[in-house]
Order: C-alpha cells, then structure tokens, then sequence
C-alpha cells in the first residue's frame, strides 16, 4: 500500500498535463500511487494517460465514457485510491518536486485528518496584483491545531482556513466516506466548496503547516483567469443553485438542518452574489436576455433582495443623513405651522378687537332715530 495517493482529474488538460503529471511521477519520495481519471476529453489528455500508465506502474488510469463534471471524477479518483493520505492535485497546476517527501515527515509528527501547507501562487495570465495577493492571503495554512466536531463552521461560518482542496493532504478513509455522498453527482462550478462541504462534515481534526511551499497554483489558467463572462461561465456559476439544494438535502437526511442552517444560508447567498455579479457584467441587452436563467436558479426575492444590498448598502450612511434631515425637516414644518396658528390666531384676535372699538365709537357718533 503506497502512503501517498496522488488524484488528479483532467478534462482537455491541454499543453500544461504533462507538466502536471511529470512534477508528480518524479517526487523524490518514491511511494505514491498516481491516480489519473480523464473526463472523457476531446483532446490529447486520455492518450497521454495511456503513455504515462505503459512507462509507470504507480500511474493508475481512468476513463470515463461520459462527461461526468470534475465532483464525480473525484468520487472515481477517491474510490480507487489506496494510499493512507490523499493530496489532489489540478491538471493545470504542480507538485514541488520533494512535496511528498515533505509531507511524509510531516505525518510522521502530526496527526490529523487534514493537513494544510503552503502554495505558490503564481500568475499566469497577468491578473491584477491585487487579486493575486488576494488569494495569498485566503489561502494561506491557519497555523493552528483544530480538533473540533464543527469543522464545517470554522471554515465556512469563521473563515479559519480555506475550502479549496489542492494545498492539502487528506486521510484516505475521511475523503471515502466523504465523497460516498457525491458518488455521480454532476457539478460544474464550485466543485471544491461542494466537495468540502461532505469532508468537513465526516473531519475531526485540522492542522496548517509552516514549510516552503509545497504546490504551484497556477492563478489565472481556469475560471479565475477569464477577464470576462462569458455565457457558458454564467450558466455553470447559475448552476451553483445545485449545490446549495443537495447540501440542504444531505443536511435533512442527517437530521442537522437546524445545526447546519446559517452555513446553509451563508453558502447561499454567496452563490447568489456570483450569479448577480455575472449578469451584471453583461450589457444591457444582454442582461435582458439572460436574467431568465438567474430568475430559473434562485428565487426572485434572493436575487431581488441581493441588488437591493449592492446598490442601496454602499449609501447607508448617506441614506441615514438624508432620514434624519427629512425627519428634521418634518418636524421644522410642523413646528413653523404651530408658530403661523399662533400668530394668525393672535391676528385675527387683534382684528376682531379693533373692528369692535369701531363700532363701539360708530355708535356713540350716529344718534339713535326713535320710532
């Protein structure tokens, strides 16, 4: 039994998978089994596969007769694992070359179902700066020791450590009895946040690690490295209403509907937000078109009430003065009204009591004519 299983999913990996494939078949710790599932790619990925299974017996292949989505690729990676430890590696990203030999000492020492290390992050496709720092900053490894039966909440509610998957070394049994709840479930978008849910739910314990980095992240060759929106992409971050449904699924299920409930809103509304901010990237023409497959998604009141808190939130404040003046206002005109009452009362009296000592005089001046 190798200690280290090595999962890697590819679709159309492209010109980066033998980069990949290569940075994990020439670690320095020799002992790992390198687990490669091809999600029924339309290029060169199944093939180099076969090339690398032929020349490396560690190299244990997969081929799925449909495209299946990167969740269920993993439930097959998973279930065909047989290392003590897991570490998921992206097929556009790498392994530092001694990572696993790292990380056999590192277990040796700490006993944990989840062990986070550092990454490099680097930036591929000429992302902002302040992006990249950005996701420095989100996944860098918590150097702390978390035993804890909720798991779930210091990640997702606390924001402890980081959802993402790669960066981590995983027990082998905790990510079986995991992904025995995802099995064939097709997902498109988020898969790491959907596949994270089900391990921190079955994890115990949490350890980050302060070494040299241990994994190249390749920012900006996926999703996060596309400058603009395009449809296919709206659609897969639309399709994230699916995720939120099965969590809420498994969470009635194991009967922890009430325990898991704010973590069930709050993955929600961020889904929701990803799905805003897509269509509003759009034009307007656009927008138009394409706001029936947001409205297909998620309810009208959570999209509706999700634009109200991007518009109308950032004016808080401003809306607050404004309130206030136009309740001091109010109050002003009700007082100037008082104050106008009064002196129209007190002209009116003053009126009344002139028109009275005039007639009063009138009297005395015209004699009174006797019948």
């Amino acid at each position: 039994m190798a200690k280290f299983s090595v999962l890697i999913p590819v679709y159309n990996g492209g010109d980066h998978f033998r980069e990949t494939v290569d940075s994990v078949i020439n670690q320095t710790f020799a002992d790992i089994e390198v687990v490669i599932s091809d999600d029924a790619s339309t290029d060169k990925s199944a093939s180099i596969i076969k090339e690398y299974a032929e020349k490396d017996k560690r190299v244990v292949p997969i081929f799925m007769e449909r495209n299946m989505g990167t969740a269920a690729v993993r439930s097959h990676l998973v279930s065909k694992a047989t290392g003590d430890y897991c570490i998921f590696v992206d097929a556009d990203d790498e392994l530092v070359i001694d990572a696993c030999e790292v990380l056999s000492d590192v277990i040796v020492s700490i006993d944990a179902d989840i062990i986070q290390f550092g990454e490099n992050v680097i930036n591929s496709s000429d992302l902002p700066e302040e992006s990249i720092k950005w996701f420095v900053d989100y996944i860098k490894p918590l150097q702390e020791r978390l035993i804890s039966d909720d798991l779930l909440h210091l990640c997702f509610a606390e924001r402890k450590f980081a959802w993402n998957l790669h960066g981590k070394v995983f027990k082998t049994d905790l990510l079986k009895k995991a992904y025995d709840n995802i099995g064939d479930d097709r997902v498109i978008s988020c898969e790491d946040i959907y596949g994270m849910f089900y391990i921190l739910f079955y994890a115990r314990s949490y350890q980050g690690i302060d070494y040299s980095p241990l994994y190249n992240y390749n920012y900006g060759r996926g999703a996060n490295g596309q400058k603009t929106v395009s449809l296919q992409r709206y659609q897969n971050v639309c399709y994230q209403a699916t995720i939120s449904e099965k969590h809420e699924e498994f969470a009635e299920r194991m009967g922890v509907t009430a325990w898991l409930k704010d973590i069930l809103e709050l993955n929600r509304e961020m889904f929701v937000h990803g799905g805003v901010e897509c269509w509003l990237s759009f034009s307007e023409k656009d927008r138009i078109a394409r706001l029936p497959i947001l409205l297909d998604a998620w309810e009208p009141d959570l999209v509706i009430n999700k634009l109200a808190t991007k518009y109308i939130k950032p004016y808080e404040s401003e809306i607050s003065f404004l309130k206030e003046t136009i309740a001091n206002l109010e109050n002003r005109v009700d007082e100037v009204q008082a104050e106008h009452d009064n002196v129209a009362a007190m002209l009116n009296s003053v009126w009344n009591s002139r028109w009275h000592k005039l007639g009063v005089k009138l009297k005395k001046l015209i004699p009174t004519t006797q019948p």
